[in-house]
């Protein structure tokens, strides 16, 4: 599992499941060749049917690693909203 977030240039003329194909085709080991390749595409395409008007391109992929199961999970701290607050602060900032 992955999860794949790009901006309007790419989708503009990736479908969802070619990008899908792409990342999931280099593996964990490969994500970075997999978002530059993801975004060459995009930009060949954009050239080719737009000449010089380009929309911002990018993309970011990350691989997830499966949940841990068994007695690890057990230990595991749950995060909420109010938590979130305190850390960030009332400004956005850490305190």
């Amino acid at each position: 599992r992955f999860l794949l977030i790009c901006s309007a240039g790419v989708w503009e003329f990736i479908e969802n499941q070619e990008a899908v194909e792409i990342i999931a085709s280099k593996g964990p080991s490969g994500v970075q060749e997999a978002v530059e390749e993801l975004v060459y595409e995009a930009l060949r395409r954009w050239m080719a049917e737009e000449g010089s008007v380009i929309d911002d391109i990018t993309a970011v992929a990350a691989w997830l690693r499966p949940p841990v199961r068994g007695p690890a999970t057990a230990h595991r701290q749950e995060v909420t909203v109010p938590d979130v607050y305190e850390f960030i602060g009332d400004e956005g900032r850490p305190k």
